[in-house]
């Protein structure tokens, strides 16, 4: 932390630095709401998190003196932070932190890493993320010297260096972002690699038709390849960002892109003897299929087989292969169900996948990585899909999102709940309803839907709902099961209005009036 002079004389500084960026005229370029996220350190000691918050309050009176963006205040943010308490007990991961970049209602959100390397310097990693999209417009990192071990510590030379960086940075992300909005968004959701037999590495298949594909958006400028934010650098890391924009808008694929990409690839490493020579001879087999939806009609599948090609090699023939799919038709009727459709058929995939994943080696984190994408992308495509979301959330409490012994987790929760967290009160039913905790307690769990309800949590209201209209771990009764999915709907959580309805068709009107009566004290603060 800063020492009080230091802080304070630093503070004049880029106050008067402020007033002279207001002074600046500004380009005609269409005001953005823009939100300095929490940022989070890989050391989570106290020291640490003080030192952070006072590198983000400088950082915020400097930069919001650039009228070219209107900034979301950071009583605001606080705000959004008491009902996303997970971060201060290492549980948050991208879901929530694009949920609460759109809970305060900013276009663009600014989220900082700092990480620790080898000899004790960290590193700031710097995004800044279209909400809307959860596309990484730009992105940089910046080395703060810190000799020696220890926690964190605020330096004056930090935010002078920061401070520039991130307004460049802002430069920078405005022109992409002005320019890539005047293409169609395609965003490629992931390309799924299983190996068979023994051979060398194959390559990053993913990796290489990722890039190629955002080279030939660059160098053609007829698309923008969105840039999903992710939760860090390595591949064993799930992104959990198509969670955190369903969850928010239960029709976010209709505006994060208008054609999506994914796919499999299956890669066959054979002995083959040639008889021709009399000897052995290695021999690859990539078999890949890949799906390109529009949003409106039945996916187009493209099919490729290629022998003893390189990974890239591969990702170029996919690449020229789709490239003329990606042309917008919106003349083209749109098909009954077929989102339904396309996520069952991810969720199939799902399920031929191993279900035991060892977390001891790279093959097992992969494995597990691979297996939250598909859930993910099944549930941002139908979050009405029950089976694929109970999955996502079993997933969701392994690996390094948050701790792997889930009675450690459990306790943070816990933590977490005792300070009026909503978002873990109901995190915590969820664990109950799905036995992470043993045996699974319906009645329990419907206790902990009921506390994070109470607080006018969405998608404890949801969750609550579902459990009065099936008779989990409270009595059926239609009339409190409309009621809490009335509430959640009028929050726009997703299918809330749907299953309502479902119950509604089975309702009196003496029922549905009183649902109505009881919803609407609620709203009023007249809780029952």
């Amino acid at each position: 932390m800063f020492p009080r002079n230091v802080f304070g004389s630093l503070m004049i500084a880029i106050l008067a630095t402020r007033v002279s960026a207001q002074s600046v005229a500004t380009s005609n370029f269409p005001p953005l709401r823009v939100a300095l996220m929490d940022f989070v350190s890989d050391d989570n000691s106290y020291r640490s998190t003080v030192a952070v918050e006072d590198l983000m309050s400088a950082l915020q009176v400097d930069i919001s003196g650039d009228t070219n963006y209107d900034w979301v205040e950071r009583a605001e943010l606080e705000k959004a932070a008491s009902e996303f308490k997970l971060a201060q007990f290492g549980l948050i991961d991208r879901s929530e932190a694009i949920r609460s970049g759109r809970w305060v209602k900013a276009d663009w959100g600014i989220y900082g890493d700092i990480s620790t390397n080898f000899n004790g310097n960290r590193t700031l990693s710097l995004e800044i993320v279209n909400l809307q999209r959860a596309d990484v417009v730009a992105e940089t990192n910046l080395l703060l010297l810190t000799p020696g071990s220890g926690p964190f510590q605020l330096k004056s030379e930090y935010v002078s260096n920061i401070a520039p960086t991130l307004k460049s940075l802002l430069s920078n992300a405005r022109k992409i972002y002005s320019d890539s909005e005047k293409r169609d968004a395609v965003a490629f959701l992931f390309l799924s690699i299983t190996q068979s037999g023994f051979g060398g590495a194959f390559g990053d298949l993913d990796a290489d038709f990722r890039r190629l594909l955002f080279s030939e958006s660059t160098n053609s400028q007829r698309f923008h390849l969105v840039q999903f934010q992710r939760a860090g650098t390595a591949m064993d890391e799930a992104s959990l960002v198509l969670s955190g924009l369903a969850e928010s808008d239960s029709n976010s694929w209709e505006k994060v892109a208008g054609h999506y990409v994914w796919g499999d690839a299956r890669v066959d490493n054979q002995k083959i003897f040639d008889w021709k020579t009399r000897e052995w001879r290695d021999e690859r087999k990539v078999d890949v299929e890949v799906d390109v939806w529009d949003g409106r009609g039945e996916p187009q599948v493209i099919t490729l087989t290629t022998t003893n090609e390189t990974s890239e090699v591969v990702a170029k023939e996919l690449t020229q292969a789709i490239e003329p799919l990606l042309r917008r038709d919106g003349t083209k009727p749109i098909v009954e169900n077929v989102r339904s459709r396309i996520s069952d058929s991810i969720f199939a995939r799902y399920s031929g996948l191993p279900i035991n994943f060892s977390f001891d080696s790279p093959d097992g984190r992969r494995q597990w990585f691979e297996a939250v994408q598909l859930l993910e992308t099944a549930c941002f495509f139908d979050p009405g899909n029950a089976a694929a979301r109970e999955q996502l959330l079993r997933l969701r409490y392994q690996g390094k999102l948050v701790p792997k012994d889930i009675a450690q987790a459990a306790d943070w929760f816990n933590k977490a709940a005792m300070q009026g967290s909503p978002e873990a009160m109901n995190r915590i039913g969820e664990m109950w309803a799905v036995g992470m905790n043993g045996a699974p307690d319906p009645k329990e769990a419907a206790n902990w839907y009921q506390r994070a309800a109470d607080k006018d949590l969405a998608e404890a209201q949801y969750n609550l709902g579902l459990c009065y209209a099936k008779g989990e771990g409270v009595a059926a009764n239609p009339v409190d099961a409309w009621k809490w999915l009335q509430l959640a709907a009028g929050q726009e959580f997703p299918n809330a209005d749907l299953e309502r309805d479902k119950i509604q068709a089975d309702m009196t009107e003496d029922q549905v009036k009183n649902a109505r009566s009881l919803a609407d004290q609620i709203q009023a603060g007249d809780k029952q």
